[in-house]
């Protein structure tokens, strides 16, 4: 069932009249990552899953530039560029999590006294 349900999906919505994504601007896939980055924060509590699920994306993304450039869509260096790029992005959303959760961390460790004298 599953199979059939991607497959008509490939074949029926994806590819009908035109080649459709989820990414509406070639040249910017470490500004999408990112802006997922901020949609996946805001609905996900959970940091390890949101971590997976944005690697995840960025894995899928860097398949479908190097699918894009065996296709001719755009160039090898081009395909090489955006992988370049998404795994800067995907650097910049760890440390940006690892600095989260050190600040969550010292809060924990030195709490601050919010009683009035």
């Amino acid at each position: 069932m599953l199979k059939n349900l991607f497959t008509d999906y490939l074949n029926e919505y994806l590819i009908k009249d035109y080649l459709r994504t989820v990414i509406s601007d070639l040249a910017s896939p470490a500004t999408f990552l990112y802006l997922q980055w901020n949609i996946v924060c805001d609905e996900i509590p959970d940091l390890d899953y949101a971590l997976d699920l944005i690697h995840s994306l960025e894995q899928a993304l860097v398949l479908f530039y190097q699918f894009l450039a065996s296709c001719g869509v755009i160039t090898q260096k081009d395909s090489n560029l955006a992988k370049f790029e998404l795994e800067q992005a995907l650097e910049l959303i760890h440390s940006e999590c690892l600095e989260e959760v050190a600040a969550d961390q010292i809060m924990q460790a030195f709490p601050m006294d919010n009683e009035t004298s």
